[in-house]
C-alpha cells in the first residue's frame, strides 16, 4: 500500500528529530538512549540506508511509539544528501532538529537552543578546539518550511563534505548572493594566479598564491550581507560527539580518502548554480510494514550532475 508523504495540512506544532544512519549501530544504540529521554522531542525519524546489520532490534530497545524506522533497501553507497531529505520529508511536526547516530544530547538543549522565527542553529566548527567537536558542526535545528524552503540538502552532492555547509550558506544567503559570491571567489583565483606570476620570484608565487585565497576566504566568513536566515550557534554543552574512526564516513563511498577534503573544498566553488526548487529530489515507493516501520524503495531517475564553470578558472587549494 502506497503511504504518501505528509501534507502541510499534516504537520503539527512541535519538533521533529531525524537521523539517517548506515552501518552505525553501536553509535546509533548509545546516541538513541539520549535523544528518546528527551520529553520535548514529538517523533524521531530514522533512516536505515541499507545497513549490512538492519537497525531494527536497536529501534525496538527505545520504541515508545515516537520513532518511526525507514528502511531503504539495495543502497550499497551512502548518500548523506539522499538520506536526510528523505528523513526530513517523512517528518510531522514543525521543527527539526538534525542529529547524526554518533551525537548525544543533552538534558537541557531545547532550553539553550530556543528557536525564533528568521533564523536556525548549527554546529560551527571555528569554535571548534578538537577533531570530535569539529563533527558537531554538521548538527543542525531549524524550521520545518526553512528547510524546505531551499529544497534541503544539495542531491548533487554525493561524496562526504560540505553538504551542510552549502545548505548554511543557502539558508543564510539566498541562492542569487551564493551565485555572486562563487563566481567572484573563482574569478579572483585565476586573475591573481594571473598578477602574482608576473612579480613574483617562482619560489614565492605558490606561498603568496595560497596566502590570497586564504584571505579570500576569510573574507567569504565574515561577509557583511545581509542574511536571509539568522545563523546561531548550539553550544557545545548541548551535544557530545561519540569517538570512531574516519575511515567510517568514506567506507561506503567511491572516493580516496586522502584526497577528500581537498576535492570537496574545490567543488564547493566549482557549482555555478545552487540548488534549488527547480531540481527534483530522489522519488521513493514508500510502503508500511507496521505501525512504526516503512520500506522506501528508491524510483529510478535521471541523476543530476554537478554544473561547473569554466575549469580553467579553478586552481587547487
Amino acid at each position: 500500500m502506497q503511504e504518501p508523504f505528509p501534507s502541510e495540512s499534516d504537520i503539527k506544532e512541535g519538533i521533529s528529530l531525524i537521523c539517517a544512519v548506515k552501518n552505525r549501530n553501536e553509535n546509533l544504540n548509545k546516541a538513541l538512549g539520549t535523544w528518546i529521554k528527551n520529553p520535548d522531542i514529538n517523533e524521531i525519524v530514522i533512516v536505515d540506508w541499507d545497513s549490512d546489520e538492519p537497525i531494527g532490534e536497536v529501534v525496538e530497545k527505545y520504541q515508545d511509539g515516537r520513532i518511526t524506522l525507514a528502511h531503504v533497501p539495495n543502497q550499497p553507497k551512502w548518500v548523506l544528501t539522499w538520506a536526510y531529505n528523505l528523513a526530513a520529508r517523512l517528518t510531522s511536526y514543525s521543527k527539526i532538529l538534525k542529529l547524526d547516530a554518533d551525537i548525544l544530547l543533552s538534558n537541557d538543549f531545547f532550553k539553550k537552543c530556543e528557536l525564533t522565527p528568521a533564523s536556525f542553529l548549527a554546529g560551527n566548527w571555528r569554535n571548534m578546539k578538537s577533531e570530535d567537536e569539529k563533527h558537531i558542526s554538521g548538527q543542525m535545528f531549524l524550521y520545518r518550511d526553512d528547510f524546505f524552503s531551499i529544497n534541503g540538502f544539495d542531491e548533487r552532492i554525493t561524496t562526504y563534505g560540505y553538504d551542510e555547509e552549502d545548505l548554511y550558506d543557502r539558508l543564510e544567503m539566498g541562492i542569487e548572493k551564493i551565485l555572486k559570491e562563487r563566481k567572484n571567489f573563482l574569478r579572483y583565483r585565476w586573475t591573481s594566479r594571473i598578477r602574482l606570476r608576473k612579480v613574483l620570484p617562482p619560489a614565492l608565487r605558490e606561498k603568496y598564491a595560497k596566502f590570497f585565497l586564504k584571505c579570500q576566504q576569510e573574507k567569504q566568513i565574515k561577509r557583511k550581507n545581509k542574511h536571509k536566515y539568522e545563523r546561531k550557534d548550539i553550544p557545545m554543552t548541548c551535544l557530545k560527539h561519540l569517538t570512531h574512526s574516519n575511515d567510517t564516513r568514506v567506507a561506503y563511498q567511491d572516493v580516496d580518502p586522502n584526497k577528500l577534503i581537498e576535492e570537496a573544498k574545490l567543488n564547493r566553488f566549482k557549482v555555478t548554480e545552487p540548488w534549488n526548487k527547480q531540481y527534483e529530489m530522489k522519488q521513493f515507493e514508500i510502503s508500511k510494514l507496521d505501525e512504526n516501520t516503512l520500506l522506501c524503495r528508491m524510483k529510478d531517475s535521471t541523476s543530476t550532475s554537478l554544473h561547473y564553470l569554466d575549469q580553467k578558472q579553478t586552481v587547487a587549494v
